[in-house]
């Protein structure tokens, strides 16, 4: 498991599948939730699944019955529930704007 460099696109991401850890989601889902997403998530997710905090299956049906192409699903590891608890808590602590008025 490798520490990576998280970027805001991988916080919003993560930020997402927080609210519900055991919910697998294709881009698409996250595309539609993050309306302000200014890139895909794909190279995100693969960062992240290359670094543990993410694993990706693909649907089990025939993409004829369907009539798409079969969807990658992406869930969030146990680990990468835990890393992305403590990264993001990190990040909110850093971005805080400072107390008091500094005008």
């Amino acid at each position: 498991m490798s520490n990576i460099v998280l970027t805001m696109t991988m916080a919003r991401i993560l930020r997402v599948f927080l609210e519900n850890p055991k919910k697998p989601l294709c881009p698409t889902e996250i595309i539609k939730t993050l309306t302000t997403l200014n890139r895909t998530p794909h190279a995100a997710l693969i960062s992240l699944e290359n670094a543990g905090w993410m694993r990706s299956e693909i649907e089990n049906a025939d993409p004829h019955v369907v009539g798409r192409h079969l969807r990658r699903y992406y869930f969030l590891t146990e680990y990468g529930t835990r890393q992305a608890r403590a990264r993001l808590a990190e990040l909110s602590e850093e971005l805080r704007p400072p107390e008091g008025d500094h005008s």
